[in-house]
């Protein structure tokens, strides 16, 4: 579906984008062209549609049932699609009306005719509908889309078995250290202690018995700090946390693994110039996070062989710690203009700099895939959107299997 709606490389939506940062106005060729991929996304639906019909002929009631909730799956996105588009158009009539006025008329009238013909389609199907004045049939509408894009996805979905690895080497960690420091000790007593107790040495047993302590204490410190240390060896080496990702049960009985990603996360603290005058020197804390995933996969065969064309590897992490800490309340700032001074309200506004990058590693070297830099915008304690710098990627080649990250 996803390739269905793309013209040229530029979605319907896109299109209407790159027209509102250039002047605002509509061009008849950029029209031609939103609607031109909409007709080219509805033909791939009435397709698709025909080929469900076609096998939904079976026999089996439980596949005919399958068949008819991935029309209406489809349903779905022809009418998220259509709703993207118009709101598209509307957010542009209200700042600039113009944008009504001639071509986005034409736009209007494709995506209402489009609109007319998928409600037409949905009747006759006895799919639910959306009433425009019931908000109890909105909310209806709603949580079936929701539960027919989670029965569709789940199905989809690898198995994965994740584990911290300190947790998963605490105890093989403490061990090994502690016998590190055991011998230690052991030696001490071998060369020293052994020494006085056979009256060796001149050293009295008072004094041996405050240096066995000293070194009984330095042991105890020896398996405490080399723990941590070898900890943190082993995340920076290897990783911080570790998924097994597998098909599910009912496509490989054998449970093979598909999928090994590695996490590693690292927090470094340092000073920068202060932001209004460098001189001052170093006084600005800084904190920079670095997240390294490494994902290695043993081939999409598996994945054709069930009729899946790609691999996609999601990334969430979660910022509520961090936006718990930041100012949200409402500041007043005066504005003088044609009216008198009045007081306009706006909270702080957060700007976290982010770099991405997806590289691939071959026999040669790592190759970059994907840079995308840009910026968080945190407001009022709520991730307000991503605001990229430049989007660089490195075209794939002709025949590459497809994957993707997020």
């Amino acid at each position: 579906m996803a390739h269905a709606l793309r013209v040229a490389g530029r979605t319907p939506v896109k299109v209407l984008q790159d027209a509102q940062r250039r002047d605002g106005v509509l061009r008849s060729a950029e029209a031609a062209e939103v609607i031109g991929g909409l007709e080219h996304a509805l033909r791939h639906v009435h397709t698709l549609r025909t080929a469900l019909a076609a096998e939904g002929t079976t026999d089996d009631a439980s596949l005919q049932r399958e068949y008819r909730l991935a029309d209406e799956y489809v349903s779905g996105h022809v009418l998220l699609l259509l709703t993207r588009v118009r709101a598209a158009v509307q957010a542009r009539h209200t700042r600039r009306p113009r944008l009504m006025a001639g071509a986005s008329q034409d736009v209007l009238q494709a995506l209402t005719s489009a609109l007319r013909a998928e409600h037409a389609h949905r009747e006759a199907c006895g799919l639910r509908q959306a009433a425009p004045f019931a908000p109890a049939e909105v909310e209806a509408y709603v949580n079936r889309a929701a539960q027919l894009k989670k029965h569709f996805q789940q199905a989809l979905f690898l198995d994965a078995t994740a584990f911290m690895l300190d947790e998963r080497l605490r105890n093989w960690i403490a061990a090994t250290m502690a016998m590190v420091a055991a011998v230690f000790y052991f030696a001490w007593q071998i060369s020293v202690l052994n020494a006085v107790t056979t009256g060796a040495t001149t050293v009295s047993l008072a004094l041996a018995a405050l240096v066995g302590a000293l070194v009984y204490a330095a042991k105890d410190r020896i398996k405490e700090v080399g723990r941590s240390w070898l900890a943190e060896k082993l995340k920076h080496t290897y990783a911080d946390r570790i998924a097994r990702l597998r098909l599910q049960e009912r496509m490989d009985p054998q449970r093979s693994e598909f999928v090994l990603a590695r996490e590693t996360i690292t927090v470094q603290k340092y000073l920068e110039p202060d932001r209004f005058n460098p001189e001052l020197g170093l006084t600005t804390p800084v904190y920079r996070l670095r997240i390294r995933e490494r994902l290695r996969h043993t081939g999409l065969a598996q994945l054709h062989a069930h009729g899946l064309l790609g691999l996609k590897h999601v990334f969430r992490y979660d910022l509520s710690p961090l936006l718990a800490k930041l100012d949200d309340h409402q500041k007043h700032v005066p504005v003088l203009g044609p009216d008198g001074l009045t007081l306009r309200s706006a909270s702080r506004v957060y700007l976290l700099p982010v770099i991405a990058r997806l590289t691939r590693q071959e026999l040669d070297g790592d190759r970059e895939l994907l840079c995308l830099r840009g910026h968080l915008v945190l407001r009022g304690r709520r991730l307000v959107r991503f605001s990229p710098h430049n989007h660089h990627a490195t075209p794939q080649a002709e025949g590459e299997p497809q994957q993707e990250s997020g």
